[in-house]
């Protein structure tokens, strides 16, 4: 198979509100030698009809589906279905800007993960309401990221080198969340730049999957003691 020079890895369910939008902003971004995939999850919404619709005039879109056992997993099939030498995270529901991709890509021929920042935009009040990386803060070691997680994983991008050691993903119950996980190899494996300009309009709503949710107390600790100890078990591998 030939490989594409990027790939946007993409995964759905139900988000027949904001898709379109979505695709057509990475659109833009990329070239005609890249390809965004998608990976849905059983959307009962018009989410697979817009999808098809775009496949059909646009070659460089390309749908798949998932196994129907939440985003973890959703986003672990799309990955498994990338060929680009880049790798970009994208959630169905925010906005790509125009240079995005301009910005991020120099600083991948560098280090192994990039995390910039982004615009949290309120979809309630129309209104831009601070900064990601103001909000969760940019920690740059394994052990403060353990504390609190500087990953978004929209705002992420990768050399797919870093596949190598982070598929196939640990059970949901042990890593929580992919971006987590990406981002705490990426710090042990290689190196992470945090790039500070806002580069997505990170979209809030009543329906988001995780955004900014609050958890209880018990289960933060629970969470983080499950990726110790994966994290732990994975051997170190050559990456970069």
């Amino acid at each position: 198979m030939k490989q594409t020079n990027i790939s946007v890895a993409m995964a759905t369910f139900n988000g027949e509100r904001y898709i379109r939008e979505q695709i057509m902003s990475i659109l833009t971004c990329l070239s005609s030698a890249d390809e965004l995939i998608i990976s849905d999850d059983g959307s009962t919404d018009e989410t697979l009809s817009i999808i098809q619709k775009i496949c059909a005039v646009d070659e460089r879109v390309k749908l798949f589906y998932g196994p129907k056992s939440g985003v973890v997993r959703n986003f672990e099939n799309a990955l498994n279905h990338c060929t680009g030498k880049y790798i970009f995270l994208s959630d169905q529901d925010d906005v790509w800007h125009e240079n995005k991709v301009k910005v991020v890509l120099p600083k991948l021929e560098k280090y192994l993960l990039v995390c910039h920042n982004a615009n949290i935009f309120n979809q309630e009040t129309g209104e831009i309401e601070g900064d990601t990386q103001s909000r969760i803060g940019c920690h740059k070691t394994v052990f403060k990221n353990i504390i609190k997680n500087s990953f978004i994983g929209c705002c992420m991008a990768f050399r797919r080198e870093l596949l190598n050691v982070a598929l196939p993903f640990p059970p949901p119950e042990q890593i929580h969340i992919h971006d987590w996980w990406l981002g705490l190899l990426a710090l042990k494996y290689g190196n992470v730049y945090f790039e500070k300009n806002c580069l997505i309009n990170y979209r809030i709503h009543n329906s988001n999957t995780l955004g900014f949710k609050k958890t209880n107390f018990r289960f933060k600790i629970k969470k983080r003691i499950n990726m110790l100890k994966v994290l732990q078990k994975i051997k170190k591998q050559e990456v970069l």
